[in-house]
């Protein structure tokens, strides 16, 4: 799949299509939804990537990934009924953190931008936790060669 690529390196893509709820009354995306459409592609890239449904890691792993840094560039309106690419990128792995990118398009116009970072937790005590192991093996692998938890390419 094709689409905008604003960050460097791997990119993981996705799309969405841009549905009436997602739009307010003047028939574009509400801009809140999305963030709501960046999480669901974290959740669908984590799988893949990471290879662990993300409800098994925030649950049966006690594992959380809050935001703790969100910015985004409006870059052209979204209406109802818009296919949205969706390309994610690991802009950085930290200790505990990782910088995620997401660049939304449109038949190859660039839509929106999203820079976040997110903070492994451990959810009982709030407190961040170092991303190691496997995970970070395979985060690595993906930012260097677009490498996922099944093999594909990116």
């Amino acid at each position: 799949m094709s689409g905008p690529r604003q960050t460097q390196g791997a990119a993981w893509h996705t799309r969405r299509t841009v549905r009436f709820a997602h739009c307010d009354p003047a028939g574009i995306v509400f801009y809140p939804r999305f963030f709501e459409i960046a999480h669901e592609a974290k959740e669908e890239w984590f799988r893949a990537v990471v290879g662990v449904p993300f409800q098994q890691f925030v649950g049966a792993r006690g594992r959380g990934l809050p935001i703790v840094r969100l910015e985004a560039d409006f870059l052209a309106a979204s209406r109802h009924g818009d296919e949205l690419d969706i390309a994610m990128s690991v802009a950085q792995l930290g200790r505990s953190s990782l910088h995620l990118h997401y660049a939304f398009g449109c038949g190859g116009e660039p839509r929106l931008a999203i820079r976040t970072v997110i903070v492994q937790t451990d959810l009982r005590t709030g407190r961040p936790v170092p991303i190691e192991g496997e995970l970070r093996e395979r985060i690595a692998a993906f930012r260097e060669s677009g490498t996922l938890a099944t093999g594909a390419q990116a």
